[in-house]
């Protein structure tokens, strides 16, 4: 198998996993925190978990135009989530 192929490879198992698996967890996520919720320490762990894939995944596709503009929107959607996460736990205190 030529790296090519791996690297093909390895994104198409990237993206399965985020879109059956990571993104529908963020969503849920960021419902929540738009309701007002508080993030859970598992819900942090989560995130956190993720936000490493997403920089491995970086290295990745680094050199695809298609795969950045995806990667920066998954990061965004980290950083809304984790801005309103924030704004309601001080909101709690």
């Amino acid at each position: 198998m030529n790296e090519s192929t791996q690297n093909l490879g390895v994104g198409i198992a990237l993206l399965d996993r985020l879109t059956n698996y990571t993104l529908p967890r963020l969503q849920d996520l960021k419902q929540r925190v738009d309701a007002g919720e508080r993030l859970g320490e598992e819900d942090l762990d989560f995130l956190r978990e993720a936000m490493e894939r997403t920089g491995v995944a970086h290295q990745l596709v680094s050199d695809d135009p298609v795969s950045q503009g995806l990667y920066a929107k998954v990061v965004q959607f980290y950083h809304e989530i984790t801005a309103q996460g924030l704004k309601n736990e001080q909101g709690s205190r």
